[in-house]
């Protein structure tokens, strides 16, 4: 019987907003590593990580947390403090399972949505349609690791 260890590259990708029209970057990635805060090979630092895009009567928190694979989540907070939904492709409440306990009520299946830019709409409580988003963005490489599988 033959026992090894084979390694294997791990790729980390991050989802990249970059500043429009309302869209500001608030806050940039200042390492790159890995779930065992080691560095990643050929590191890429400054990534987006928190944006916020303002709108009269709202504004949409963005965080683009540094992960294995891209990911995104919305929280949107009304001038008035009244309760805001978003809705469009790809974009499901955080209560869905998938980041239940992150502080954000929307999040954005990157994968799903293979490069298609990303689209929504902001209703008030009442369901009337207060706004019509339509964000471009980019998958980046912030840099790779290796695995180990045993054999």
């Amino acid at each position: 019987m033959l026992l090894g260890c084979v390694p294997y590259v791990i790729s980390y990708d991050h989802l990249c907003l970059e500043e429009a029209d309302g869209l500001r970057i608030k806050e940039r990635s200042t390492t790159s590593e890995n779930s065992q805060h080691e560095e990643l090979h050929f590191a890429r630092i400054g990534l987006p990580t928190e944006a916020e895009l303002t709108r009269p009567g709202f504004r949409i928190k963005i965080y683009t947390p540094l992960n294995t694979g891209p990911v995104l989540f919305l929280e949107p907070v009304s001038s008035d403090g009244a309760e805001l939904k978003i809705s469009g492709f790809n974009i499901y409440p955080t209560s869905s399972g998938v980041a239940a306990s992150t502080q954000f009520k929307y999040w954005f299946d990157v994968k799903s949505a293979k490069g298609s830019t990303l689209v929504f709409t902001i209703e008030d409580s009442t369901g009337k349609v207060i706004g019509r988003e339509s964000l471009r963005y980019k998958i980046r490489s912030r840099g790779f690791g290796y695995g180990v599988d045993a054999i």
